[in-house]
């Protein structure tokens, strides 16, 4: 469910990355900051029209997915809290976006890098200490994202004052919203296409009972991660072709698909062979 939401976010902020970066390589910095602003608006009406939709509906969508009666409880806790602060994973993803935009992917990863180990933190201290449970581990996502998202706003305020995020003068343009919907759109429909597709194999694991929805969870969980490399390949791939198409330069796009294409094949091998070689002991990792 959260893939589902998420994915159609990411998308949209997809847009808003290449927009930003056809604009860096034709030095339009206006535009670049109008684009910037009109991703910032859009997406956190959207994050507060699903988050609400979110927690009133948790339940009744765990209900259609056949969750086990025994963790609806938890799951639905888990739910709610996520959606409940569904704009800060929506707001670090737009910050992010706008950096790819400029060819900056290392600071996203590095504040991300943080987030993580912040999460973990907060997972240990808000089970372990305060004995929260599903709910901790929800929260402790959530205020991780929101680090996030905090410090890629100050980090780009700081660093970057053409795009400097200032809320009295904030500009909306429909111009621009249309361009990056229309980029993002159906790359988003694709990807909410594949969540409901995972939702629909949920809802028959579900009707097996927990065992099998703790195995299909853990084993969903690997191929997530495997699936990585290649999606964020195809972002930065995205924005290397804005930024070169922006800047007059086909012939460096074309090269630049057959670079990515190479990378992609070589690292998705590599992950393939290590989940069949390896896959019971990554499965333990979860649970037994």
């Amino acid at each position: 469910i959260i893939f589902l939401v998420v994915s159609l976010c990411m998308r949209v902020t997809l847009g808003t990355s290449i927009n930003i970066s056809q604009y860096f390589g034709t030095r339009d910095h206006e535009k670049m900051r109008r684009a910037m602003d009109t991703a910032y608006v859009f997406l956190f009406a959207a994050s507060l029209v699903l988050a609400v939709v979110g927690v009133i509906a948790s339940p009744r969508i765990l209900r259609f997915l056949n969750t086990p009666e025994d963790i609806l409880p938890q799951a639905s806790t888990y739910l709610r809290i996520t959606f409940a602060g569904l704009s800060t994973m929506v707001g670090f993803n737009a910050t992010s976006a706008i950096l790819r935009g400029i060819g900056d992917s290392k600071t996203p990863l590095g504040f991300l890098v943080l987030a993580t180990v912040l999460n973990i933190v907060l997972d240990l201290v808000f089970i372990l200490v305060f004995g929260w449970g599903i709910a901790g581990a929800a929260w402790a996502t959530v205020i991780a994202q929101g680090f996030s998202f905090v410090s890629g706003i100050l980090y780009l305020n700081r660093t970057h004052p053409l795009l400097r995020l200032n809320l009295r003068r904030v500009e909306f343009d429909r111009k621009v919203l249309f361009l990056s919907l229309r980029i993002g759109i159906p790359s988003g429909i694709q990807q909410m296409l594949v969540a409901a597709g995972m939702m629909a194999l949920s809802r028959i694991v579900n009707s097996f009972g927990t065992p099998a929805v703790a195995a299909f969870a853990a084993a969903g969980r690997i191929d997530t991660f495997a699936g990585m490399p290649a999606m964020n390949l195809s972002l930065a791939l995205a924005n290397f072709t804005g930024q070169n198409m922006g800047a007059g330069k086909p012939e460096r796009v074309v090269r630049g698909y057959h670079a990515a294409l190479a990378i992609a094949s070589a690292i998705s091998l590599c992950i393939t062979l290590i989940s069949v070689v390896f896959g019971k002991s990554l499965i333990a990792v979860f649970n037994s």
